[in-house]
């Protein structure tokens, strides 16, 4: 294990190395704004290294856990940091939707630490591959960037969601993500002198139907895992928060080999019913609030909350003496509102723009196409 030590210390240095160097390279150019953003990330691996090097020299103790939560909250913070490295290229407003979504989740899942640390890496890696699609969408310059972008957090998925079968190889996980995300670094400012920020390229025009298709489906596939974890995350949350106002003496997050549930031992029966309400409710009231707040997109979200909830809360009805009927129906209801829930994302995605894409974009599955400023049906 020590060697591990070794190497993720000297890895992580040398990452940090590596985007101080380009820092230095980019700092009286158009593109200074991203290499000191990427320089942030830096001193975040480089916070990895020291503390690595003084677990090699035993000078301070390792304890799984305490890297955990380190590794976490480098993960998120790494996110937002991308986030306003793709914002500063793309200038899409609406990718507000998924950073506002991501930190609602964190915000759930702060208050119910446990099992869902390995959760919020999870979330982490969903959204980094979210806004990285956005990559795609861009320019020819970009499609190197974006492709490696993806790599990366698809395989920092992949580890995170290994993380459930054997929690003990976080450590090696993190130094095989790292290993991806220098090779992102390394092509991103490989093609960086290639772009300037103040002539940002739109979004092309033209694709392939395979490519369009396939980055519907990768785009889909992943917005809901992300609603997923967040719905869960959520969920959870309520019935944590609504215990604080009983005199509940027990809470734990737990996961039981099916699912992910809440453990709360109060001392009243009343107490309890409240607390399981709690999680039934907290987020079909975010989902009406969504969808009668928000456009079109967050209906979207709103109708794959409700549908998720519909799925969990069928445990709590059961707690609760509801009929088995009605587990049931919960379970069949929340099916349905999925079913539709993803089918209207999937119908919207190919008949608006690619992706979010801006004013300039056109999608060869869409009937309207742009021509001289104008509209042709």
């Amino acid at each position: 294990m020590k060697i591990l030590f070794l190497l993720n210390g000297i890895f992580y240095f040398g990452i940090f190395l590596f985007l101080f160097v380009k820092f230095i390279k980019h700092y009286d150019k158009s593109t200074v704004k991203v290499a000191r953003l990427f320089s942030f990330i830096g001193l975040v691996y480089f916070l990895i290294s020291l503390i690595s090097v003084l677990w090699f020299f035993d000078l301070l103790h390792y304890l799984e856990n305490d890297f955990l939560f380190l590794y976490s909250g480098v993960l998120i913070t790494q996110s937002l940091i991308l986030f306003s490295v793709v914002y500063l290229f793309s200038k899409n407003k609406k990718l507000f939707y998924f950073l506002s979504f991501y930190l609602m989740v964190l915000i759930s899942l702060l208050f119910v630490i446990g099992n869902f640390l390995s959760f919020s890496l999870i979330a982490s890696a969903l959204f980094t591959l979210l806004i990285f699609l956005e990559f795609t969408f861009l320019d020819d310059k970009y499609k190197r960037v974006g492709y490696f972008g993806i790599l990366y957090a698809s395989i920092s998925i992949i580890l995170n969601l290994l993380l459930f079968l054997n929690p003990h190889n976080v450590y090696t996980f993190s130094l095989i993500s790292g290993f991806f995300f220098f090779l992102f670094s390394f092509f991103f400012f490989k093609d960086l002198h290639n772009i300037n920020l103040e002539n940002t390229p739109r979004y092309k025009k033209e694709k392939s139907y395979f490519f369009i298709l396939l980055a519907h489906l990768i785009f889909i596939i992943t917005l809901t895992n992300f609603v997923f974890i967040g719905t869960i995350g959520i969920h959870e949350f309520g019935h944590y928060g609504s215990s604080k106002f009983y005199d509940c003496d027990y809470q734990k997050i737990v996961y039981d080999g099916n699912f992910f549930h809440t453990e709360i031992l109060c001392r009243s029966l009343e107490g309890n019913v409240f607390v399981i309400l709690g999680g039934v409710l907290l987020p079909f009231v975010l989902a009406l609030l969504l969808f009668f707040i928000g456009g079109k997109f967050m209906k979207e979200i709103a109708i794959l909350i409700s549908g998720f909830n519909f799925i969990a809360i069928s445990r709590d009805l059961a707690d609760l003496g509801v009929s088995e009927n009605f587990v049931f129906l919960s379970i069949f209801c929340g099916v349905l509102l999925l079913i539709y829930g993803l089918y209207s994302l999937a119908k919207s995605k190919t008949e608006e723009s690619i992706y979010f894409g801006g004013n300039n974009v056109v999608s060869k599955l869409s009937s309207t196409k742009v021509v001289n400023g104008g509209s042709k049906i």
